[in-house]
């Protein structure tokens, strides 16, 4: 009960109901870890990533040896690529759609599909303005972010994120709500089955966006 309290609180102090905090797109189900790797701007992840958001951003894929159909999909669009080169890296220029793609939340997915039925994946988020930092413990790892976060771990394990100062919080529909950590400006959250998202606001009204995803096996390929 104190958790719905709060987050209708939250709602009102940023004056804006559950659709505009939440969009309600994600893309597909996973049920694998994302895994697949990346390059952009001479840094290289590995499956998942938040990212400044940019009018124009340039991004290389690893992807597997002997794909044979490659998707990408956001929040207003799916690409398919088939038998793209995979001796070489995928290079792709991400573009926003204006007023669909650039705003708010806007999740990209990355699917690489082999002749042998493989499947690997990439998740990627993108800033949308937010400016509230916090840090994350996320699968044994602690990083400080600022605006947004994106965690990923087994489904049932408890992640944290802290902040230098109170906040409240929005949790998206079906998500489990976070519990007071170790210090009141922290939050336990058990990871759901798939996507979550999280909304944290301090006094001065600025925003922390949290999506997590919780995956139930794990398939890795041998990717080059």
């Amino acid at each position: 009960m104190a958790g719905k309290i709060i987050a209708l609180l939250c709602l009102s102090l940023l004056g804006c109901t559950t659709n505009s905090l939440f969009p309600g797109y994600i893309p597909y189900d996973l049920t694998n870890r994302a895994s697949l790797p990346f390059i952009v701007d001479d840094v290289t992840y590995q499956g998942t990533a938040v990212l400044q958001r940019k009018s124009s951003q340039t991004i290389n894929f690893v992807i597997p040896k002997d794909t044979i159909k490659f998707m990408i999909t956001t929040c207003s669009r799916e690409e398919f690529f088939a038998y793209p080169d995979s001796n070489r890296l995928f290079k792709y220029t991400y573009i926003p759609v204006m007023y669909l793609e650039n705003l708010e939340s806007c999740l990209m997915k990355v699917t690489a599909i082999t002749n042998r039925g493989e499947t690997v994946t990439g998740l990627i988020d993108f800033t949308a303005g937010e400016e509230l930092e916090g840090e994350i413990s996320c699968n044994g790892k602690v990083q400080k972010t600022k605006g947004a976060g994106l965690c990923q771990s087994r489904k049932g394990l408890i992640q944290n994120i802290e902040f230098n100062e109170e906040t409240v919080f929005a949790a998206g529909d079906d998500c489990p709500e976070p519990k007071q950590g170790y210090i009141s400006t922290s939050y336990n959250i058990p990871l759901k089955g798939g996507f979550c998202t999280y909304q944290f606001m301090n006094k001065d009204k600025k925003i922390y966006r949290l999506t997590t995803y919780g995956y139930e096996t794990i398939e890795e390929i041998k990717v080059k």
